[in-house]
Order: structure tokens, then C-alpha cells, then sequence
């Protein structure tokens, strides 16, 4: 899916290019000219995406915990 309103939207998860390279770097443990790439060649893999969702809900799940709030799925969303 690509966003056609202007945005560099893409994906099953709609991730944008700073959003991806920056998820991708902490899931994959690579540098940025790395997940730049990525972006350029696996921005739509489904495996990916995927992967990349996981880790993101991972760390806003770690992000309300040291918060001091409950990690649920009202909070998550």
C-alpha cells in the first residue's frame, strides 16, 4: 500500500521513511546509510514490516512502563 497524498506513507503499517530507517536501525542493529537502503529496497516486504511493527509496539510498551502506566492494548493504541 502506498499513501497517495503526498506522504511517504508505505506498507502494510503505513511507516514513513524516518520512522522505518529509525525502527530499522535499532531492530537490525545497522547504520543509517543501511536502513536507508532498506527503505529503498524492503520498504514493502511484508517480513519487514512486520518485524518492524513488532520491535515498535515492543518499545512504546517499554516507553509507557517507565512511565509508570500499564503497557494494555488501550494504551498501546
Amino acid at each position: 500500500a502506498v499513501n497517495g497524498m503526498g506522504s511517504s506513507a508505505t506498507g502494510r503499517y503505513q511507516f514513513i521513511e524516518d520512522t522505518f530507517v529509525s525502527v530499522y536501525q535499532r531492530e537490525f542493529g545497522v547504520s543509517e546509510e543501511t536502513a536507508r537502503r532498506a527503505w529503498a529496497t524492503s520498504r514493502n516486504n511484508v517480513d519487514v514490516q512486520e518485524r518492524l511493527m513488532d520491535r515498535l509496539v515492543r518499545d512504546n510498551a517499554d516507553a509507557l512502563e517507565r512511565a509508570g502506566l500499564v503497557a494494555d492494548t488501550g494504551n498501546l493504541y
